[in-house]
């Protein structure tokens, strides 16, 4: 059986594109739904590492206009993005290894 190539979508910069490479050749992601959360899933990361550059360049905090310190309002956007990352790859079974799952990636296929 041939490996179909997937190529990583244009969407994607390097660091995700990467990123979807290592996982397409460690795990079994060929069907249209797990690719598509995968593509979510790393837009999400892509957004929230965006996000850590300008906020490590900027700081945490940024002074409003009555000169009070507040936080970055990058912070929340970081938050969210990095918990929607996370949720997609639990969704697609990249957890950690547990006593259930003896390796990482997607359960195997329940056949009834």
């Amino acid at each position: 059986m041939a490996v179909k190539k997937i190529r990583s979508p244009e969407s994607l910069e390097e660091p995700e594109r990467d990123i979807w490479k290592r996982i397409l050749l460690k795990y079994q992601v060929d069907d249209e739904p797990a690719l598509r959360i995968l593509q979510s899933s790393l837009e999400a990361h892509q957004r929230m590492r965006q996000c850590r550059e300008v906020i490590d360049h900027e700081g945490m905090q940024q002074l409003d206009r009555f000169g009070q310190a507040k936080a970055h309002p990058l912070l929340c956007v970081e938050r969210d993005a990095r918990s929607a990352f996370l949720a997609g790859f639990r969704h697609l079974g990249f957890e950690e290894t547990t006593v259930e799952q003896p390796r990482p990636g997607r359960p195997a296929k329940v056949i009834r």
